[in-house]
Order: C-alpha cells, then sequence, then structure tokens
C-alpha cells in the first residue's frame, strides 16, 4: 500500500519562543541547517524502517505536480562537519561538556516534545537523532507525553519543539493541506494568530499577534487566494509559489519519506487496484469502491 504521507518525522519549531535568547536562535537559518544536516537520517532508516524510505524534508511527493525538488532534499546529508559549520555561526562558544552556549553565556538546551501514545516509534527517533545532535554540540531534552498531553501542550512556551508526521503530500491533495499549515510553519502560534486577525479582526486567537516576516505574510495571502481560486492551473501556479517560499526559508525540518504499509490480499480476490493508497484526507483503502471487488475461483492457488 502506497502512503499519500510525505514524512515520517516533522520538527516544529516554537518560532514565537517567548523567551528572546532562545527564540533569536529558533528563526535563525543557519540553525535549522545546522540542526539538519546533523541527523544521518539513513541509520534512522535503517534502523527504524528496515531500509524503507529515503531523505525527505516538508515536500509534496514526487507524485505530485506541486513536487520541489529543493524542498525535498535540502540538507538531508549527514555532514557533521558543516552541520557545525552553520552552528558555529550563532553558537560558537561551548562549556566544559561540548555543549554550545547561547549569547547570554547558558546553556542552549532544546525541548522537544513527542506523543509517546499515538507516535512510541518517534520516541525511538528522537533518541537516535539525540545523539547526532549531540556530537555537534546540541543538547537536547526529549519530553514524551501522552495523548491528551500532546495536544494540550504543543504551545507550551517551555517546548521549544514538538514532531508530528506530515501528512496529504500525494497528488493534488497538498492543496488541502496548506489550509492546515502542512507546508508552513505550524507552531510559529503568534504568526498565526496574526493571519487570523487579518482575515476576521473578530477572531478568537489563543496567542498574542505578532507580524511575521514578509515571506509568510505572503504565504499566508496565498492561502487565503487558494480558498477561492477554482481555475487548476492558478491553483498550481500559487501552490508552487508557497512551496518556493518554504524551500527559501526552510522552517520546518523532515526526516525521510513513508514507504507505506503491506495487506494480504487473497489471489481469488479480484479488481483490487495497484497500488492502494492511504492518507487521511485520502482515507484510503475506502475510496477503492469495494462493491467492484469479485471472487474468481479459477485462480486459487
Amino acid at each position: 500500500m502506497q502512503s499519500s504521507d510525505f514524512n515520517t518525522m516533522l520538527l516544529h519549531l516554537e518560532l514565537n519562543n517567548s523567551d528572546q535568547s532562545q527564540g533569536a536562535i529558533l528563526n535563525d537559518k543557519d540553525f535549522r541547517i545546522g540542526l539538519s544536516l546533523a541527523m544521518d537520517r539513513q541509520t534512522v532508516i535503517d534502523t527504524v524502517f528496515l531500509s524503507e524510505g529515503e531523505s525527505w524534508q516538508q515536500a509534496p511527493r514526487a507524485n505530485s505536480p506541486f513536487y520541489n525538488e529543493q524542498l525535498a532534499k535540502q540538507y538531508t546529508d549527514y555532514d557533521p562537519a558543516a552541520a557545525n559549520e552553520h552552528l558555529d555561526k550563532i553558537m560558537p562558544q561551548k562549556d566544559a561538556d561540548g555543549f554550545r552556549l547561547r549569547s547570554d553565556g547558558q546553556r542552549f538546551k532544546f525541548n522537544v516534545m513527542v506523543n509517546a501514545t499515538a507516535r512510541a516509534t518517534m520516541v525511538d527517533i528522537l533518541e537516535l537523532l539525540q545523539k547526532n545532535w549531540k556530537d555537534v554540540g546540541v543538547d537536547v531534552v526529549i519530553v514524551s507525553v501522552a495523548d491528551d498531553t500532546f495536544w494540550s501542550r504543543r504551545q507550551d512556551p517551555a517546548i521549544d519543539a514538538y514532531v508530528w508526521i506530515g501528512e496529504n503530500g500525494s497528488g493534488l491533495l497538498p492543496v488541502l493541506g496548506a489550509g492546515f499549515y502542512a507546508f508552513t510553519p505550524e507552531a510559529a502560534w503568534n504568526w498565526i494568530a496574526w493571519q487570523q486577525r487579518q482575515l476576521d479582526p473578530n477572531a478568537k486567537v489563543t496567542s498574542d499577534p505578532i507580524e511575521p516576516p514578509v515571506n509568510i505574510q505572503r504565504q499566508y495571502e496565498i492561502l487565503a487566494e487558494l480558498k477561492v481560486t477554482f481555475d487548476t492551473d492558478a491553483q498550481a501556479a500559487l501552490m508552487k509559489e508557497l512551496l518556493q517560499l518554504s524551500a527559501d526559508d526552510f522552517y520546518t525540518i523532515g526526516l525521510s519519506l513513508p514507504s507505506g504499509d503491506y495487506k494480504v490480499v487473497n489471489n481469488t480476490l479480484r479488481n483490487v487496484p495497484e497500488p492502494l493508497i492511504t492518507g487521511w484526507f485520502y482515507p484510503g483503502p475506502a475510496p477503492v469502491n469495494f462493491e467492484t471487488f469479485y471472487i474468481d475461483a479459477s485462480k486459487a492457488k
């Protein structure tokens, strides 16, 4: 079965961190590049996913007309030396244990929250990546929580990032996924509040609105335009612009492309599509129309 998801794990950074020193680091592109280049994705793929999948960022799958190769593959090579070069630009000083120091002299600690109930595999993934990040001087603290806590604490200022899968990346699904911040910063709560107030001055928001950078403002404009654009060529142009802005700014870090699941199909069951597609907005395999399946006893083995 082919997954319509586009990433096994996305690292969503709390870009509007209330700690100004911490927020400045998270908003620095060199930090995000360094963090990404320090990730040994192939070891994770081999260990956790039995060598199935490939390194991938926050980008639609290659079978989508919105595929952007730059967005999908940039900074996915495992290169600790290059990672250190980028991290040295913003946190060159280290303490006696080899961990990087913020500009105020405090050790930089990076708290990453994971839903250990719904996504237990991500705990294993983060433990592997934690070692990678330690090797380049980044002190990562894994915050494992239950499902209800995860959803209630996503805006907790003590959390620097959280992880979740990347959904709706096949075919035309990215158009739908974009409206749920699939390809724009998901954890930028104050920027999102600003966007909501631009659309509706009376909108109820969960954070104080903060005006985002110009490129993010343009992405929010595109999201609004997509909702009222019915011409497919115009939709495609808007999506490609939105994804190129995401590639240029690189706010969200991805891990790998999901390979899909396996199901057993009896030889006598006919008219089963190949491949079967699974997903969220595409709730496979239900849309394949089971009423069109039939049994052909002559195919028994």
